[in-house]
């Protein structure tokens, strides 16, 4: 009975037709419809359907031709899953195989079929439709492959890596920023990205996403910015992070690499304390070597208040005039003025109290360089002309490195011309605006750098000036000066004798 069922249904299936549309469907997509009338083991295809498999129409009549062309592990899955269905009677099968036609690539087949029962209950006929996804399966393997090494990268990426959406909320974290935030992975997916940031940013930060995506300009995407960040345990600390945004879908994501800037940024914090201590330690061996003619300077103004009081106590002993007495204490006053001016002058250059740019008088600086750089008897036998291109400029520096860097050029150049054995010593400076900076120019009338010491004064332990000098004086005064945010340049004058010019900031302009 059921071979007869068999046979029925199965001419019934031969006889019908595919609808136009259904075979235009089934072409376009490499769709194969079946028929499998297992009672009497005949197999049908729709047209085209063994072409599509790289077969000649009518290879495949039977099961046995079936199974010689496919992986066989495959085959006796499908064979004993077909064994199975009489008992369970599902009313579909679905299944996979490895189809490899003559002299042509394994091919990936995707099916299922529609199970008919005869009365029995035995299975008597498949009918269903196969579907060639070779090269679907092939994008799908490239796409895991492509995810799988897209996920190795972010995991073992140094950076930390946060992913989140416009509304701040976190869809990504990868191993890099558990460690550097001390957060799982767990705790931070679907929580807010303020919780990475200090409260003062945490707060904007939602109001700034909200308003970028409502049409504002870009703040930091795309730009590398430092920036303070919280761990878990609450402590602050540096990073440097680049933003950028993308589309999925219709969200809008925006991914963070963030990367703690801890070190860099102790180690420029210890390299300015170094630069700082260098700087005093450069300015207290230029003082040393000045020391003799500073004490002459202090004792000049000392010796001359102490003659003024002895006269004082004279008048008083004699009980003279009032009005020359009190003359007289005024004018031992101002002698103990001036040197405490000087002593101020020298606390002040000496000082490694903490400095900040300011703006400050550049006639006022040159006039109290000049003062530290040569005792009364130096600047006795020297001519210094100081000229202004304008009154009252001024320069955004810090006074006392400002003030260093004249008094080096000043000792340098006379320490030239003495050796040089210049009668008439002269030091000429020169302050004019140029644009948005100030240049200071010192020239004097020594016997100028030569070639070899154009190119290499600037550098320590070469010495422009005696010969037991150490040669820092330059490099120093080049250093503090790009400090400033100026620039430094060294040649000689048209009339003879070294030039220096240097450039500082002018007044309202910031280093």
């Amino acid at each position: 009975m059921d071979r007869l069922l068999g046979e029925q249904a199965y001419a019934q299936a031969g006889a019908t037709a595919l609808d136009p549309w259904l075979e235009l469907a089934a072409e376009a997509n490499e769709i194969g419809f079946f028929n499998w009338d297992i009672v009497n083991d005949r197999l049908r295809w729709n047209t085209g359907a063994e072409e599509r498999l790289g077969l000649k129409p009518g290879t495949i009549n039977r099961f046995a031709d079936w199974r010689s062309y496919v992986h066989p592990e495959d085959a006796q899955r499908i064979e004993q899953d077909v064994a199975s269905l009489s008992a369970l009677q599902p009313p579909r099968l679905s299944y996979q195989y490895r189809f490899y036609p003559p002299g042509g690539d394994e091919r990936l087949i995707n099916g299922v079929a529609h199970c008919v029962y005869g009365d029995s209950g035995n299975l008597i006929q498949l009918m269903g439709l196969n579907i060639d996804v070779t090269e679907q399966e092939a994008n799908r393997l490239a796409l895991e492959r492509s995810e799988a090494q897209l996920r190795m990268l972010v995991e073992t990426v140094p950076d930390a890596m946060v992913v989140i959406d416009g509304e701040g909320t976190v869809h990504g974290f990868n191993a890099a920023a558990e460690r550097m935030f001390g957060y799982t992975a767990k705790t931070m997916l679907g929580g807010n990205v303020a919780r990475l940031m200090p409260d003062e940013l945490a707060h904007r930060h939602d109001a700034s996403i909200a308003a970028y995506l409502n049409g504002g300009q870009k703040q930091i995407i795309g730009r590398t910015r430092t920036l303070t960040a919280r761990r878990a345990d609450g402590s602050a600390f540096p990073v440097e992070l680049n933003l950028g945004e993308a589309l999925d879908g219709k969200r809008r994501l925006f991914t963070a690499f963030i990367r703690d800037v801890s070190e860099r940024v102790n180690a420029t914090n210890r390299l300015e304390e170094l630069r700082a201590q260098f700087f005093r330690s450069a300015r207290l061996n230029t003082m040393g070597e000045v020391a003799a003619g500073l004490a002459h300077e202090i004792n000049q103004p000392l010796s001359a208040a102490t003659n003024y009081l002895a006269a004082a106590a004279i008048h008083c002993e004699a009980m003279q005039d009032g009005e020359q007495l009190r003359e007289t204490v005024m004018l031992a006053s101002a002698q103990l003025s001036r040197a405490g001016e000087i002593i101020r002058r020298l606390r002040g250059f000496l000082s490694d109290e903490e400095r900040t740019a300011q703006h400050v008088s550049v006639a006022n600086v040159i006039q109290e360089s000049i003062m530290l750089s040569l005792p009364s008897r130096q600047r006795d036998m020297i001519e210094i002309k100081v000229e202004f291109q304008e009154d009252g400029l001024s320069a955004f520096v810090d006074q006392i490195q400002f003030q260093q860097v004249l008094v080096n050029l000043i000792r340098n150049a006379n320490e030239a011309m003495t050796q040089a054995d210049v009668t008439d010593k002269r030091i000429e400076l020169r302050a004019v605006r140029k644009g948005h900076e100030l240049e200071i120019s010192v020239t004097d009338n020594g016997g100028g750098f030569t070639e070899a010491m154009l190119s290499k004064a600037d550098r320590p332990f070469v010495t422009s000036g005696r010969a037991d000098g150490m040669g820092l004086g330059l490099a120093i005064c080049r250093r503090i000066v790009e400090s400033q945010g100026g620039s430094l340049r060294i040649g000689n004058a048209e009339q003879g004798g070294a030039e220096v010019r240097f450039t500082l900031p002018i007044e309202g302009e910031t280093v």
